[in-house]
């Protein structure tokens, strides 16, 4: 365990707290697959999160502990998430570990130690579809904890978060640590980011400005890159609209969305699309990459993807999404990528496969579907199929997967 790591858990446990509780989570998900290679495959992953926290006047603390736990991973599989974690883990079949997942001290806004982060979530508003937009289709493009597979990722280092004049400043610099489809997830890795935004809005508009600089030292994938960029989204009436923009000094991405929520329907509808543009030398850096590709075959890099999207809420309890992408490649030359970041020493978490000459990549539909049953329990399941065209030389595949998740405290 690193220097910082034990630092923190000294601190924050020999120093006790006047209010100590303790919570945590299991969550447990099939996954079904048939990669474009045509090998279908099943397996199940799991992870058991616990995390005790202490407060005290000023000051808190949080240590927390996950156990992935995954089970009849696909010896021959050739792609699909089942593919990475076998080969992440040493080929295994099956897979455990037990890792901290959080250990940090928070004083007055600026944690230090391991914690979790993602991009664009440092300004949360009170409008529920501005919130809604800055989870879905904001947070996560650039950094993001990457929580949706079985491990994860987290940052050893230091958070700022400050109110400035009705704004928001906040001030990362920290190290990944190795995860996502590793389930060692102890030690941080050789890359260090520094990011620094300023956020702000109203009641119908939000924005921010932000500076990223990554930069990675391991043998042979190292790499310097700055990126500026921001964002603005807002509501007018039932209508919303969504600007995202990152500028590199190689690449660039853009995303432009628009949306509509009709009142007085019973399931509550909103219809929204967009377009996307990444270019092809863009860096993606350390993304969630399934929150913008549900089926993940492709993630921002050397991308251009015209969306439509269909969201409907039947009941408080019920949430029902569907879209549709015709996703084509920037620039034909170029290879396409997967992928959502460094994950181990060893490897970049980038995956480039040949374009062939070709630039039409695919047509994703999907649908997916979440039933919080209570506070402590709920469901999810979803299917995508994706229609292949030229490069990937017209091969289909399909991806589905039920989850249920338990929380307690």
């Amino acid at each position: 365990m690193n220097k910082l790591i034990c630092f923190t858990l000294a601190l924050a446990l020999g120093a006790g707290a006047a209010e100590v509780s303790v919570s945590g989570s299991l969550r447990s998900r099939v996954e079904a697959w048939d990669w474009f290679t045509g090998s279908p495959y099943t397996f199940n992953g799991n992870i058991l999160r616990v995390a005790i926290t202490g407060k005290q006047e000023g000051w808190s603390w949080n240590v927390e502990l996950a156990a992935p736990i995954l089970l009849g991973l696909p010896t021959t599989a050739a792609g699909g998430t089942g593919a990475s974690y076998l080969a992440a883990n040493d080929r295994r079949g099956s897979s455990a570990m037990i890792f901290p997942k959080q250990a940090y001290v928070n004083w007055k806004g600026l944690k230090v130690g391991r914690f979790e982060f993602v991009d664009g979530t440092e300004f949360m508003p009170s409008n529920p579809t501005l919130a809604a937009l800055k989870r879905d289709h904001i947070a996560h493009r650039l950094i993001g904890h990457f929580a949706w597979t079985h491990v994860g990722r987290s940052f050893d280092g230091f958070h700022l978060s400050k109110p400035v004049n009705g704004m928001n400043l906040t001030v990362v610099g920290a190290a990944p640590t190795r995860g996502v489809f590793q389930v060692d997830g102890w030690a941080p890795l050789k890359i260090g980011f520094g990011y620094a935004a300023l956020s702000g809005g109203k009641k119908n508009y939000d924005w921010r400005l932000f500076s990223l600089s990554y930069k990675d030292w391991r043998t042979p994938f190292q790499r310097e890159i700055q990126t500026y960029g921001g964002h603005l989204l807002g509501t007018v009436g039932q209508f919303d609209y969504l600007a995202w923009t990152a500028i590199q000094h190689k690449g660039n991405a853009t995303a432009l969305e628009g949306g509509y929520q009709p009142k007085g329907l019973h399931w509550k509808p909103w219809l929204r699309g967009g377009v996307f543009h990444g270019s092809a030398n863009f860096f993606n850096v350390l993304p969630t990459p399934r929150i913008y590709a549900r089926l993940p075959f492709y993630n921002l890099m050397n991308n251009q993807d015209r969306f439509g999207s269909l969201m409907l809420r039947p009941h408080a309890k019920w949430n029902i999404r569907g879209d549709f992408h015709a996703l084509r490649l920037a620039n034909a030359k170029a290879p396409y990528y997967s992928g959502g970041g460094a994950f181990q020493p060893w490897t970049l978490g980038f995956v480039a496969r040949p374009s062939g000459g070709a630039r039409s990549l695919g047509n994703l539909a999907d649908i997916g579907v979440d039933f919080n049953a209570n506070k402590q329990v709920s469901f999810s399941a979803y299917y995508g199929k994706v229609l292949g065209r030229s490069v990937l030389k017209q091969q289909n595949a399909q991806f589905a997967y039920a989850e249920i998740t338990y929380r307690f405290q």
